[in-house]
């Protein structure tokens, strides 16, 4: 019974934590690269290595969008 009142505690504890900030990177990066990531890499599963192969073509909004994911 111990074990289940501590596993039911890490739960409620893991299940209050916010998105991880990585998620939230990634999702500035797509707001950012919106227009780049429907034109350059349609059906991409690596989004920013995508984007940086294509560096040289990606707007100046996107570029710095990108520049904090390094």
């Amino acid at each position: 019974m111990k074990h289940a009142s501590m596993l039911s505690f890490a739960m409620l504890i893991l299940a209050s934590i916010p998105a991880c900030k990585g998620d939230e990177g990634r999702e500035a990066v797509r707001a950012a690269c919106s227009a780049e990531i429907e034109k350059l890499c349609p059906g991409e599963d690596r989004i920013g290595q995508c984007l940086r192969k294509h560096e040289s073509e990606l707007s100046d909004k996107c570029k710095a969008g990108l520049g904090g994911r390094r």
